[in-house]
C-alpha cells in the first residue's frame, strides 16, 4: 500500500493542534482508499508515516465514513 497523499487535519478548537492524520492510500492495481489515524494513536504513527512511501499495513479497522471529509 502506498501513501499517495498525507496531511494533518487541525483541531476545530485549536488550529495549532493536530486532530488526526488523513491519508489517501493506493494499492498496486491503482485502487485508492481514504484512511485516518485518529487522535488516540496519532503520536505513535505521526512521524513514522511519510507521503509517497510504501508500507505493509495489517491489523487495521474499517468503518463507514459518515464524516464531512471525503477525499476519494
Amino acid at each position: 500500500m502506498g501513501v499517495v497523499r498525507l496531511y494533518e487535519f487541525p483541531s476545530q478548537w485549536n488550529e495549532n493542534e493536530v486532530f488526526n492524520l488523513e491519508m489517501v492510500l493506493q494499492d498496486v492495481k491503482g485502487d485508492r482508499i481514504h484512511a485516518t489515524i485518529s487522535k488516540p494513536v496519532l503520536e505513535a504513527f505521526r512521524h513514522q508515516i511519510k507521503e509517497h512511501a510504501i508500507y505493509s499495513i495489517h491489523n487495521f479497522i474499517i468503518t463507514t465514513n459518515n464524516g464531512k471529509i471525503r477525499t476519494t
